[in-house]
């Protein structure tokens, strides 16, 4: 529980934001943040050896640390000091309070479904030959094309490491986990459906239906707000139904989200 009781959306986000952020650098090794100045930065070093067998496995071999981390944790950590609502995760903490689950036992949670839409981000931009992703050049700009496609790729399989550890140590059972490694792989093949029928449209081959225009919003916006969701309540024991009916729930304010998107789009690009 939170020791003040939040009114507005943005106020939500002010007293959540931070726990997900501590979530996200619990999970992933940090890089310096060049944004900011305090000297605590120097001390984030990427990838150890430690934490790349925590990801990896024990080498055969050897690892680079040094090229793991400017080529994978580098451009991860670009986009997410960047900033961003963080509200996909924060719904997630919201939903687990209210169902009576152990947010505690969740949190890490919070950085996968992050981590993924930081992820389509990047390969969204690339798709879309974007120019600024929160007002800054795309990763692809900085990177290029190559490192951030397979940076992008790598935040959709990162957070598993999450499910794999929650199994190790018993945090929940094998049946649950289970669930949850179904409800990503859907979501995750949902997500990129959805992307697909957006970029086939926007291309100009095709003009779709109402019906089959909300059901992209459904899945390219919506999927990881119903993936957070129906995590957060399979976490916190909730029934089947309760699961679907918040799942949906959700689902509906991503698919908002995505119809807001496309109007400030038109409004600013053809309409002027």
């Amino acid at each position: 529980k939170q020791s003040m009781e939040p009114t507005t959306i943005q106020e939500v986000i002010q007293i959540y934001k931070p726990i997900v952020d501590k979530a996200i650098a619990d999970m992933l090794p940090q890089v310096p943040n060049p944004r900011s100045e305090d000297p605590a930065e120097a001390e984030k070093v990427g990838f150890t050896r430690e934490t790349m067998e925590g990801y990896f496995g024990v080498p055969v071999y050897a690892y680079d640390v040094e090229s793991a981390t400017n080529s994978l944790l580098e451009p991860m950590w670009d986009l997410l000091y960047r900033g961003g609502k963080r509200w996909r995760p924060i719904l997630l903490v919201l939903l687990t309070e209210a169902l009576g689950g152990e947010v505690d036992k969740i949190l890490p949670v919070a950085y996968l479904t992050e981590l993924v839409h930081n992820g389509s981000l990047i390969v969204d931009d690339i798709e879309d030959s974007s120019e600024y992703r929160r007002g800054e050049p795309c990763s692809y700009h900085k990177y290029g094309i190559d490192i951030s496609i397979n940076a992008g790729c790598a935040m959709y399989f990162f957070p598993l490491i999450i499910f794999r550890d929650m199994r190790k140590n018993g945090t929940f059972s094998n049946e649950i986990i289970l669930k949850a490694y179904e409800f990503y792989g859907e979501e995750l093949t949902n997500v990129h459906l959805g992307q697909g029928l957006d970029i086939w449209w926007h291309n100009g081959k095709k003009s779709p239906s109402y019906e089959e225009y909300y059901q992209m919003c459904s899945y390219k916006t919506g999927t990881l707000a119903r993936l957070s969701a129906r995590l957060a309540a399979l976490f916190a024991g909730a029934e089947d139904d309760v699961i679907t009916s918040i799942g949906r729930f959700s689902e509906s304010i991503g698919v908002a989200f995505q119809i807001q998107d496309g109007k400030k789009y038109l409004e600013t690009f053809l309409i002027g």
